[in-house]
């Protein structure tokens, strides 16, 4: 048992179940576009986002933001390097304009991380800022460059889409913030210290009403089948959302809510 909680906490903390699901919201935003699924890119994000959350989460305790001293966080550190060198090979198969929007998404994760100056803090510590940015790298991720990538048009189907994983991502962070609440230095001024525990859960609840509106439309007037994937997932997140507590274990947000994806996918796949 000790050496599967180990597996189990490698597997989470080398950000292996976070990857996971962004390589399945990937395929679902095919599924959601009626467009053929890009695998290659699929697991270039899976890969690539392995090493970009290691790097986000480790790179502050290393000097100069590669020398790591701690065995456990250098053996991560290794993994990541992998990672890496197998997100690199599947870069092959991008087309110009995607590696364009994939040099975007590597800018604001070097943002994300080191100070813009010595008088500018990075994009993680700006105030009231982290979780916008976490969204869009994700909606840029999940949704623009697999369409890029299988040279399909940008329509307006593509934005609200994307638009869509926004509000989500948004949503799912939010049991994020409340659980670090009492860790988190006040000056950030993340959601639950601002509006506190309840507000921020409201204010979840809203952004998913907010998610499942364009479903709901296409659903009343045109037929849509979508709001059937998106409505059960906007419930799961609910509901996992109000039953967020501060300073609660991080295997709640670290594998049940981070599954949420997962659980999309799924429904899609089978039902």
């Amino acid at each position: 048992m000790k050496y599967l909680k180990r597996l189990l906490d490698f597997y989470l903390d080398a950000s292996v179940h976070v990857s996971l699901a962004v390589f399945v919201l990937s395929i679902v935003t095919a599924i959601q576009l009626n467009i053929k699924p890009d695998y290659p890119l699929a697991f270039c994000l899976f890969f690539g986002c392995i090493f970009g959350y290691n790097f986000v989460k480790y790179a502050s305790m290393a000097d100069h933001y590669i020398f790591l001293k701690e065995k456990y966080i250098r053996q991560i550190q290794y993994f990541s390097a992998l990672c890496f060198l197998g997100a690199l090979y599947f870069v092959r198969f991008f087309r110009w304009e995607t590696i364009y929007w994939t040099g975007v998404l590597m800018l604001l994760v070097v943002l994300y991380v080191v100070p813009l100056s010595a008088r500018f803090a990075n994009l993680r510590n700006l105030k009231g800022i982290k979780i916008y940015v976490v969204a869009l790298s994700w909606a840029i991720a999940t949704v623009i460059l697999p369409v890029v990538n299988t040279q399909n048009p940008v329509t307006s189907a593509v934005w609200i889409e994307a638009f869509q994983r926004f509000l989500l991502v948004l949503a799912l962070i939010i049991p994020f913030e409340i659980r670090d609440m009492q860790y988190d230095n006040p000056d950030l001024k993340t959601l639950p210290q601002e509006i506190g525990v309840r507000g921020s859960k409201i204010m979840g609840t809203v952004i998913l009403l907010l998610f499942i509106v364009p479903d709901l439309y296409g659903f009343f007037y045109s037929g849509s089948e979508k709001l059937f994937g998106s409505l059960p997932v906007a419930l799961i997140t609910l509901l996992l959302l109000w039953n967020t507590r501060e300073g609660q274990s991080g295997y709640y947000t670290s594998v049940l809510v981070e599954s949420v994806p997962i659980f999309w996918f799924l429904i899609l796949t089978f039902f």
